[in-house]
């Protein structure tokens, strides 16, 4: 499928009922935070905490609203304000929080794979969250680096299972009509015995709709006496298991999956901070209300705790306002 050929349909997307609105804009209240942003920057120090606190408060739209107005009143772009005030990864999490986020979500997807290596947790993060953002953001990536989103990933992840799940995700229509007890059944099959069969998952995660989906989980659960997601988590492994699990959560419930890549970014010895600030700047409008409890609900701890454990200074502070903890 070349980058010609449209897609059938894109994921079903369940975000929508999560995150501000675009709505009618504020003029006054984006010219006092451009005001603002100038004079936090003026003088030999900056008030990074004004900044924060203005970035708090202004949704995507706003802040895009933002941009443009300070385009327009100095003649300037102020992702370079930013960056030569800010340094490290808080100019990296405010350089991204004032770039139009589908353009964000483009130039991230090209950031996964250039390069010698591609970065596939970071590309499965970027490709499941997409819902019906895929058709806007695809068409940017396309005008930007001269190929499709889904012509990358073959390129890039080959016939790997979970590059074949990412394939299906963007291109399957959502066709099953099978009911949940046998949905329930096949999946049951397909992961019992040696061997997975890892295209009847990718069929079914892929060609359902998430209230459907959740049906069949509920109903696997029930008879089988265990989880579908210890099942996945069971049969799959390495970029696999990280695939289908996020295909799992997202189906399930959003705030799910942007909970298990905030879980992933501050788990074990070291710090993720590309993961945590992506995931900031493309989810945090929508999900900051739902995310806390989902990391709660799926038994991950402290959402607050753990950033503060991994974070420090005016970037941990950033970070915990963006997301309303």
């Amino acid at each position: 499928m070349g980058c010609s050929a449209s897609v059938q349909t894109t994921p079903k997307d369940s975000s929508s009922k999560y995150g501000p609105m675009q709505g009618k804009l504020n003029i006054n209240k984006i010219n006092a935070a451009i005001d603002d942003i100038v004079k936090a920057c003026k003088g030999a120090g900056t008030d990074e905490q004004v900044l924060i606190n203005i970035t708090a408060n202004c949704n995507s739209y706003e802040r895009d609203a933002i941009v443009d107005a300070y385009m327009q009143k100095y003649n300037k772009s102020l992702s370079d304000l930013l960056k030569s005030e800010l340094s490290g990864n808080l100019d990296k999490l405010f350089v991204g929080m004032y770039t139009n986020r589908k353009i964000y979500w483009a130039e991230q997807i090209n950031e996964a794979v250039k390069g010698a290596g591609t970065d596939e947790k970071k590309l499965i993060d970027l490709v499941v969250s997409l819902g019906t953002e895929f058709i806007d953001v695809d068409r940017l990536y396309n005008q930007m680096y001269k190929n499709c989103i889904h012509e990358t990933i073959v390129s890039e992840c080959g016939n790997a299972p979970y590059s074949k799940l990412l394939q299906q995700w963007l291109t399957a229509s959502k066709s099953h009509n099978e009911t949940p007890e046998k949905t329930a059944e096949d999946l049951f099959k397909a992961a019992d015995g040696a061997g997975t069969n890892e295209d009847v998952f990718i069929k079914i995660m892929t060609t359902m709709y998430p209230q459907h989906y959740q049906k069949v989980d509920a109903e696997f659960n029930k008879r089988y006496q265990k989880s579908l997601r210890s099942v996945i988590k069971a049969e799959f492994s390495g970029k696999s298991e990280y695939a289908f699990l996020a295909v799992h959560d997202y189906l399930m419930a959003p705030p799910r999956f942007i909970a298990n890549m905030l879980y992933t970014a501050v788990k074990g010895l070291g710090t993720n901070d590309d993961q945590i600030i992506y995931c900031t700047v493309l989810h945090a409008d929508v999900f900051a209300k739902h995310v806390a409890s989902a990391y709660s609900h799926m038994g991950l701890g402290d959402l607050k705790k753990d950033i503060k454990g991994d974070l420090s200074g005016k970037y941990e502070k950033a970070v915990l306002a963006f997301w309303k903890l």
